[in-house]
Order: C-alpha cells, then sequence, then structure tokens
C-alpha cells in the first residue's frame, strides 16, 4: 500500500533564480483560473510545491510576488520580439 502523500514531487535544490521563477510561474496560472483578487499565496505556493513560508521569503507580500512577475513577463515578451 502506497502511503506517501498525494501531489508530493520529489525535492530539488534549486538556485533562488530558479526558485523564484518557480513561485512566478505558478502566481501565473493562479491568476489566470482565479484573478488577482482571488489568487492566493498558499495555493500559488502549493502549486509551486513551496512552503508558503518560502513565497514570503522571496516576496515580502502578494503585491510584490505579482509586480516582479509582470516584469518578468514583460522582459520575456521583449525577449520575444527583439528576436
Amino acid at each position: 500500500m502506497d502511503t506517501s502523500p498525494p501531489d508530493r514531487r520529489p525535492r530539488q535544490r534549486l538556485s533562488e533564480e530558479q526558485r523564484r521563477k518557480q513561485i512566478m510561474e505558478a502566481a501565473v496560472q493562479e491568476v489566470v483560473e482565479r484573478g488577482y483578487e482571488g489568487a492566493s499565496l498558499t495555493r500559488i505556493a502549493k502549486r509551486a510545491g513551496v512552503a508558503k513560508g518560502l513565497v514570503w521569503h522571496y516576496f515580502t507580500d502578494k503585491d510584490d510576488l505579482m509586480e516582479s512577475t509582470a516584469k518578468q513577463t514583460m522582459q520575456a515578451i521583449q525577449a520575444q520580439i527583439v528576436d
């Protein structure tokens, strides 16, 4: 009988940049599904497969996470336009 918790991915040691990107990608998915107001840091953390405290480690609050995500998204779009 499998007693492992559901939806648990093996832990990976990621760089700070990789971890921030992982959290921001989860934030985008959350906003797409629930909108900005409905987005929750708890659900974002769960989507990213990290503890909620880790989200707070990298971002001061929801607004900081969303602002960082928007900036990163715009940079990616600009890079695609230049290419």
